[in-house]
């Protein structure tokens, strides 16, 4: 009995090495979406008609953006997401940007969308 037990406790210990190698192994790496905007002309033609439109509009703090979906507002960003305290987008190209990645994980299904710092920075904005 002393045997199969020790047996059991060496294979769950050998099997946990493996699994936390294989984690150690994998890279993590952001994912960047592509937006429409940063897409080569070929790739461009692929892509499917999104059934979200993007308006950038400017307020008192500087650019936020909206989403809409059939006529309805589905999303107002008047800040920069992610961000602590309430800033708004510098220019209106950095609102325009961040809003493309909003729809495009909008039209993937993701709801709600979010938005990370390190997408931010890929676009220019300023996260500190």
């Amino acid at each position: 009995m002393k045997s199969v037990l020790l047996g059991l406790l060496i294979l769950l210990i050998v099997s946990c090495e493996n699994s936390s190698e294989k984690i150690k192994k994998a890279s993590v790496k952001p994912v960047i979406p592509e937006t429409p905007s940063s897409l080569p002309q070929e790739k461009k033609s692929k892509i499917s008609k999104s059934i979200y439109d993007v308006r950038v509009v400017e307020n008192s703090l500087g650019w936020g953006y909206e989403i809409w979906k059939e006529g309805a507002m589905v999303i107002n960003q008047t800040h920069i997401p992610a961000v602590q305290g309430l800033r708004a987008f510098d220019s209106q190209i950095q609102a325009e940007k961040a809003a493309e990645i909003i729809k495009l994980k909008l039209d993937q299904g993701v709801f709600p969308p979010t938005i990370s710092i390190i997408e931010l920075q890929s676009i220019g904005v300023d996260t500190n």
